[in-house]
Formats: structure tokens, sequence, C-alpha cells
């Protein structure tokens, strides 16, 4: 017996091993790319008449807009859709926070389906319910806290029954922590669990104190914050209003326009609305003095929506309760007197 393969075993052999280095070749060699290897995947695109239908839905279901229930405010920017961003700004004190919680109490009181997520790392929750409540009811605070500590039943009893399920405050979900955009999204479900129905809006006061995604500081970490809020109202598919603070570029008491927002944050948002108050002005007269003793400016500075209108809007603040209404001449000061 031989103890090697044969001329034609050989040869079979070599066959063998010339064809399994050609397939191993070509399973290495650059492929042309066919449409089917570069087109994204379906759930990436949609056609653009669900884009259309969205814009339809838009239009015809007003409801789905959150509106503050400032009537001139609302008609200019028939409301913050799903999805879009306010940016409230202005200094400390000027009315930022006022104006929004002014605008939730006319939410809630109007829509019995409204459910209103409020993160508030700037104030514990108690402080916001004692504030929504004075501006709710127009009463001052301080008498109610002492009625309270009087041991007041009535005052007690309706505050407690306001708080019981599906009431007016139970429509509220206020969490004062400083919360990362993960805990936010957690909060929105547990609320929606809790509720059994959905968020209709979302307030964050104010952008400062949220917890970024990286270690940034300055300009740099209010324009992430604020790009990290767009992406978190989009995922929600809420409409989300921001307190953020002003700059200093404008005197005080003035309207400081489109770049007022300390750091930016504009860029981001679909509608951004100055607050200021014209009695911190410099050289008021008598009567300019006791008129904007009580006066606040809603100045909108930007406004996405066409035909893009903007509007210096004025308005009557109660320095009692807080809240914040239309400026009727029967509320002007006396001059004479």
């Amino acid at each position: 017996m031989s103890d090697g393969p044969t001329l034609l075993e050989a040869s079979l052999i070599e066959s063998l091993i010339d064809e399994r280095l050609d397939n191993v070749s070509e399973s290495q060699s650059p492929k042309p790319e066919t449409s089917s290897a570069v087109s994204a995947p379906p759930s990436l695109i949609e056609p653009t008449s669900t884009a259309i239908d969205g814009w339809l839905d838009y239009s015809e279901n007003p409801q789905s807009r959150w509106m503050t229930g400032f009537h001139r405010l609302d008609v200019l920017t028939r409301g913050l859709g799903r999805g879009e961003m306010m940016l409230c700004v202005g200094r400390s004190h000027s009315g930022k926070s006022q104006f929004l919680y002014q605008s939730i109490v006319n939410t809630v009181l109007n829509n019995d389906d409204a459910r209103i997520l409020i993160f508030s790392p700037d104030e514990p929750r108690e402080l916001v319910v004692a504030k929504l409540y004075s501006i709710m009811f127009g009463v001052n605070g301080a008498e109610v806290e002492n009625a309270l500590r009087n041991g007041d039943p009535e005052v007690k009893n309706h505050l407690q029954e306001l708080g019981e399920t599906g009431n007016i405050f139970d429509r509220m979900i206020i969490h004062d922590g400083s919360p990362s955009f993960r805990i936010m999204h957690d909060v929105m479900f547990e609320a929606e669990n809790y509720w059994q129905m959905p968020t209709t809006m979302a307030m964050v006061d104010y952008l400062e104190l949220l917890v970024p995604d990286a270690k940034e500081s300055g300009s740099q970490a209010v324009i992430r914050l604020a790009q990290a809020c767009k992406r978190w109202c989009k995922e929600a598919d809420l409409p989300l209003a921001v307190v953020h603070q002003s700059g200093r570029a404008n005197e005080r008491g003035t309207a400081g326009g489109i770049s007022v927002a300390r750091y930016g944050g504009e860029q981001e948002s679909h509608q951004v609305i100055e607050i200021y108050r014209q009695r911190d002005r410099k050289n008021l007269t008598a009567g300019e003095a006791a008129f904007h003793q009580n006066s606040i400016n809603v100045n909108l500075v930007k406004n996405k929506r066409p035909p893009n209108r903007l509007e210096d809007l004025l308005y009557y603040i109660d320095e009692d309760c807080g809240s914040i209404s239309e400026y009727t001449t029967d509320r002007e000061p006396n001059y004479g007197n």
C-alpha cells in the first residue's frame, strides 16, 4: 500500500483547497451597496402626510394645546402645542413663576381633564401649594396661615377637600427635588399611573436648578439644559413652560427683548415671554409710580407660530394674593387723591 495520496487524490485535494480560498476571498471582498442596504429602517421615517395630519389636528382641536388663559396672549400664540417649549424669563422677583402659576390656575379651573406636572427645585411643595391657593381664591397667604395656626376648621377642611382625589389640587403633581431628565420621565410615568390619565402640561421652576447630563458651567451649561428640556418635551409629547433667569444687560423695569435670557436658551424655545415690572424703572413721575405699582408686563419676544406676531402686554397684579389679570380702568389709581 502507498503511504501518500495518488496523483488523482492530490489533484482533488488541491482543487478543494483552491475553491475554499476563493470562497473566503469572495466573502471578504466589499460588496456594492444596494438600495435595501442603505435605506433607513421604516421606524425612523414617516410620510409627510402624517405631519399634515398633525397640523390639521392642531388647528381643528385647540383643546390639545395649552392656553395660558390670558386671552390677548393666547390669540397671538394660539397656544403651546405638544412637544413645544416656552421660556419665561425675567429678573429675580419680577413675577415669572407667578405668571405661570396663574396660567396653571386658569387651566385647572377651566378644564377638568387638565393634569399638570410642576417641577419645582426652587421652592418646596408646601410653598407652591400656598401660592396656588392664594391665586386661586384671591386670599392673602399670611392670613391663611394665621387662620390655620388658630385652628380655623373651615379653612382646614377647604384645603383638605381640594386635595381629595379628582379635585383641583389632585390634578397637579408637584416634584420639588432637583431632577435629572431621566427622573423627570419617571415622575411623569408615575403621575400618569396615579391619575390614570395623560399629563397635559409641565412646568420647570427654574432651568438652572435642573441636573445636567454633563458637568458644565456658565453659558454652556444653560444652553445644554435648554436643549435637554427641548428634547424632553418632544419625547414626552407635552407642552413645557420653563422659568429662566434673565441677564442684566437692560435697565431694570424695561424690556430687554429676545436677548434678555441669561446665557441664552431662547433658540430652543417655541415661545419666549419676558416678565418685568415697570415700577422698577428710574425717574418715574408720581402718577406713573402709582399706576405701575400694580402693573406687570408680559412681553412676547419670540413666537414661532405664523405670522409670528409679537406684543408687549400690560396686566394687573394683586400684591395681596399674587393673582394676575387684565388691568381694567376701574383699577387705575386716582391720581388726584
